[in-house]
């Protein structure tokens, strides 16, 4: 099958009575959510976020926000003064297309038929965004609002995100519900051989080992490699994908209990100085498959990110409607993500709901990689320098 990767992120709007393709800030965003996800998720929990998709559904609140609601989102997104013209920009060149990788990302917003919104905020989401808007009766059927709005989703996802709202999270004070669906699936350049996986013991945090499905890539493979001095000498390494457009990034701890410190030095600085150092070496590479979900409210991750205007009563969208002040009131986001021999598939919707109320080494010396401890991935989409998912298998044998 490939690795398999599903997301969906939903922001919930509650009524209160050019791109620029640089390498450092959309990855600060990514950097800092995941942090701040892997802070309260613990050290022995598996984490999965799409740092894109969480973008994409916040960046549609931004066009509708002003005052401060609008500067903390355009701070923390990272967009300056053309913010809208260089989003759109990004999410056309995501959305552009290969015949060697599927990436598709689907913008969707549900609105109340009895709410209006302003002609700029629908032109710009329509335009800018490509968003596709739907009319429900969220006052009346709600329900069958919510069981559209996910159909949406599992379609945008090739069914890998479902029951992205759960029974009863719209109600009859929903006004709009923005989603983003981001569906991706890619062989790798150089496939593992299935033949070469065997069992073998993967060591957790706490020190207990666990067996696992441990994929070989071979001796014979030349790959970008590092060994990263500034983030406790972790071994890094990039594996392609089909195209060379797209690639995952494995960032590997010396120790078993080093991730966490590991975490503690990660930034969008350090990030960027470990892609510079990849270098093409001889590798040989082992990485667990492994199968992740997860579902996050991200409102507490975001708050402590420096938006916190836009959950407050006081919150200002006016740009979306004039009928009623808005707030945001959840980010919700699901996760998939299944790793193994044949390459990647990754699905992520996120949504949007409005609602009333390196170390010096030998360049010929071949390198071992063992990923058997603890590790961070990361999937990006190099032309616009998008992290598409982002995390952490502390433990390759659950999915939790």
């Amino acid at each position: 099958m490939g690795f398999s990767c599903s997301l969906t992120t939903v922001v919930t709007i509650s009524l209160a009575i050019g791109l620029s393709y640089c390498l450092e800030t959309p990855n600060k965003f990514a950097v800092e959510l995941y942090k701040n996800v892997a802070k309260t998720s613990g050290t022995d929990k598996n984490v999965a976020l799409s740092p894109f998709s969480a973008e994409a559904a916040l960046s549609m609140t931004y066009v509708g926000a002003a005052g401060t609601t609008k500067s903390e989102l355009a701070s923390v997104l990272g967009l300056g003064d053309d913010g809208v013209a260089t989003l759109a920009r990004k999410f056309k060149s995501i959305n552009a297309g290969s015949q060697d990788y599927v990436l598709q990302s689907a913008n969707g917003i549900f609105l109340e038929k009895t709410y209006k919104i302003l002609s700029n905020f629908r032109s710009s989401v329509t335009n800018d965004f490509g968003a596709n808007i739907s009319t429900v009766d969220f006052v009346k059927q709600a329900e069958q609002s919510r069981v559209r709005i996910n159909s949406f989703v599992e379609e945008k996802t090739n069914n890998k995100i479902r029951d992205l709202f759960s029974a009863g999270s719209l109600d009859s004070d929903t006004r709009l519900v923005l989603v983003n669906a981001v569906y991706f699936k890619a062989q790798w350049a150089n496939k593992f051989e299935k033949d070469f996986t065997k069992e073998q013991p993967f060591t957790l945090a706490n020190g207990q080992q666990k067996q696992v499905q441990l994929m070989n890539l071979g001796f014979d493979q030349f790959v970008p490699y590092a060994e990263v001095a500034e983030l406790d000498g972790a071994q890094v390494v990039e594996l392609r994908y089909a195209g060379d457009e797209t690639s995952m990034v494995v960032i590997l701890p010396r120790k078993e209990s080093g991730l966490r410190a590991l975490e503690e030095r990660l930034t969008a600085a350090t990030l960027k100085s470990t892609l510079a150092k990849l270098s093409r070496r001889k590798v040989n590479v082992f990485l667990p498959k492994f199968k992740v979900e997860t579902d996050y409210n991200l409102v507490e991750e975001l708050k402590a990110m420096g938006i916190k205007a836009a959950f407050e009563r006081t919150a200002n969208f006016s740009l979306i409607s004039s009928q009623a002040a808005l707030k945001i009131s959840k980010v919700v986001q699901k996760v998939f993500v299944n790793v193994d021999e044949d390459g990647t598939e990754a699905a992520a919707a996120t949504g949007v709901i409005m609602v009333l109320t390196s170390a010096m080494i030998s360049p010929d010396e071949p390198v071992t990689f063992r990923v058997d401890r603890p590790f961070l991935y990361l999937i990006r989409h190099k032309a616009t320098n998008s992290i598409l998912f982002l995390g952490k298998v502390a433990d390759p044998t659950v999915a939790k």
